[in-house]
């Protein structure tokens, strides 16, 4: 998760990566943080906006390891 965020986040996104952090549920380690727990998203877009610390758009920033966004792998079923 990264340690910044961008000024035009969402407050409720802000406020959720706040509680994250006072719960313990990620701990910062090398000027990132790390996720002690598995915890989960109400959606993609959700879970990365709360870890990139801006506003995203989670089908296209999640991908798998050849490099295939989570639309594109929703779409191919």
């Amino acid at each position: 998760m990264s340690k910044s965020t961008s000024s035009s986040i969402h407050n409720y996104l802000l406020t959720n990566r706040e509680k994250l952090i006072k719960d313990e549920v990620v701990t910062e380690k090398n000027g990132v943080y790390i996720f002690n727990i598995d915890y989960p998203f109400n959606s993609p877009s959700q879970a990365a906006a709360v870890i990139l610390g801006r506003n995203a758009n989670g089908w296209i920033e999640w991908k798998n390891i050849d490099g295939k966004t989570l639309d594109h792998l929703k779409r191919s079923d």
